[in-house]
């Protein structure tokens, strides 16, 4: 009995030394790729505030021509005034889910903005229009962060680091995706 105990002993210490050298050998690279995701990100955070900024006559057109009680003209509207306080933090994860809901929205925009009742307001398709083009702004940027991104997961996702990735507290991180 004495044994068993000793033995049991024996393997709890094993097995406590086995997840410290784990996280220890883990969990710099994790951070790196962690740390490297948010120094990709912080020069989408300007250009986005322009793209975004684009869509606030899209919104007064939609209002002008009848479509201001839209669902996602309201969304659309909500977002923005979120993305507007964000986007001067830190929360980088909060800042690229933020932005990917407004991507959907601005599709969604796009698609009213389409319907036979609207596609002939040509201020609107004009606002529309010049959100479009700020898409050029953003292109070589939004690559770089979501390959970033993408190490990153690559990463979190081996069977180690997934280990680590959950004692530690590393999320999975979202890519931008742009309408």
């Amino acid at each position: 009995m004495e044994r068993a105990r000793r033995l049991f002993g024996l393997l709890i210490v094993l097995i406590v030394a086995g997840v410290v050298i784990l996280v220890v050998t883990v969990r710099p690279g994790l951070r790196k790729d962690s740390e490297s995701v948010d120094r990709s990100w912080a020069p989408l955070v300007q250009p986005l505030d322009v793209r975004f900024r684009t869509l606030d006559p899209v919104i007064t057109q939609l209002k002008i021509d009848g479509a201001g009680n839209r669902t996602a003209t309201i969304g659309l509207t909500r977002l923005l005034e979120r993305w507007r306080v964000i986007s001067t933090g830190t929360d980088t994860a909060d800042q690229v889910r933020t932005a990917n809901q407004i991507e959907e929205y601005a599709a969604r925009v796009s698609a009213l903005a389409r319907t036979a009742r609207l596609s002939g307001a040509l201020p609107l398709q004009d606002a529309l229009g010049a959100y479009e083009k700020t898409r050029a702004a953003i292109g070589t940027q939004l690559g770089v962060y979501n390959a970033k991104v993408g190490a990153y997961q690559h990463r979190r996702d081996a069977f180690w680091s997934q280990i680590v990735a959950k004692l530690d507290g590393y999320p999975m991180r979202p890519t931008l995706q742009l309408s």
